[in-house]
């Protein structure tokens, strides 16, 4: 790239999970993509920007954002409705467009301070600052890496607004405005813990929001995003440790990165099946070969009492969660211990697999001996 300084480049995955509107339960990976990413230093970046706007939306690295999407919508057929659920980093007029001529609607997260019209004022937060909050609720908030464990108290507003095209937008054929709505949940300053910031998510949707039910529905789904967020933790350090591949090209690390996003995907799937409240059978998640060996190592895992027993039906996803996690080191006390999360859940899956090895050299020993 002439006139720019590049450090060092990168590779990427961007991709799309599927998840179920009703139960939050993940179906699975919808679409990813590797993608080369170049890292510049500041007057570079400059460079870029300036340039940015007579670059069209398909030939840009956000395209992704719409791009993988609907890669995922396609690979999903026959659901009754699309959701694309997105951080800041979605917050592009250009993705919002798309979505509403193909009838798909979207939750994200408000980066830029938008113009609309039909109000007061001319741009979104200043509009957000003079609506009253219309319901306030106490949530307990975990422990991150920017935030203390508290409780909080958080105030909720939501109206319709007017998003119009970003001034000087290159392409014309864009609708000048989108009838979207808002939804605003800001933590009280009385609960913020010292000079920590508060909670604060301006989210924008083309779902109705007329209703106090309606707008927790999209904070919800919101929420979800972490199911994302986990999965990519998966991948890491912690997890399979992609980051410290010893692979030197790009396709063989474009290959591994997917393989493992696989994996952790179906990780995450054991997560949110593990308390049995999202209805997935087993058949969803494993082999007919797999479910016959974590049937067969349900028995030795279960203790004397009825508290240490699979309280799951058999063609659940949550029983193979169970047998998954105890294998991953988790008690097995659902009521008693803290639910297993996605490490252990992916050290269980590590000892399964070398398990099912064995189990499956068994299975061609006993058929042999059979003939």
């Amino acid at each position: 790239m002439s006139g720019r300084a590049v450090q060092r480049r990168a590779s990427t995955l961007h991709s799309a999970l599927v998840l179920d509107a009703l139960d939050a339960s993940c179906r699975g990976l919808g679409a990813v993509r590797a993608y080369i990413t170049e890292a510049m230093d500041e007057e570079s970046k400059a460079l870029r920007r300036k340039d940015n706007w007579k670059t069209p939306f398909e030939e840009k690295e956000r395209y992704k954002w719409y791009s993988v999407a609907e890669e995922a919508i396609g690979n999903c057929p026959g659901a009754a409705r699309y959701t694309m659920l997105g951080d800041r980093e979605s917050d592009i007029f250009d993705v919002y467009a798309r979505a509403r001529s193909k009838k798909w609607d979207f939750v994200s997260r408000v980066s830029a301070d938008r113009r609309v019209k039909d109000g007061d004022k001319p741009t979104l937060f200043p509009t957000l600052a003079e609506w009253p909050a219309q319901h306030s609720y106490a949530l307990q908030l975990p422990v991150t890496d920017k935030r203390s464990a508290h409780q909080s108290t958080l105030d909720l507003k939501f109206g319709p607004v007017q998003v119009l095209r970003p001034a000087g937008h290159p392409d014309k054929n864009l609708p000048e405005s989108l009838p979207l709505f808002a939804v605003e949940v800001k933590e009280r300053g009385s609960t913020v813990v010292g000079n920590e910031k508060p909670v604060h998510w301006v989210l924008i949707t083309s779902h109705e929001v007329k209703t106090i039910e309606e707008a927790m529905q999209i904070v919800r789904w919101y929420v979800e995003r972490w199911t994302i967020e986990q999965t990519f933790r998966t991948l890491k350090s912690e997890g399979l440790d992609i980051e410290n591949s010893e692979v030197h090209t790009f396709e063989a690390l474009a290959n591994l990165a997917t393989f493992a996003l696989m994996a952790a995907t179906q990780v995450m799937q054991l997560v949110k099946a593990r308390d049995g409240q999202t209805g997935q059978t087993i058949q969803e998640a494993f082999t007919s070969q797999e479910i016959e060996c974590i049937h067969q190592l349900n028995a030795p895992l279960e203790g004397k009492t009825d508290k240490l027993k699979n309280p799951y039906p058999k063609n659940s996803l949550a029983f193979a969660a169970w047998v998954i996690a105890r294998l991953g080191g988790w008690s097995g006390y659902v009521k008693a211990q803290r639910p297993p999360g996605p490490i252990t859940m992916l050290n269980g899956m590590v000892r399964f697999y070398n398990i099912l090895d064995g189990f499956v050299m068994r299975l061609k020993h006993v058929k042999e001996l059979a003939k």
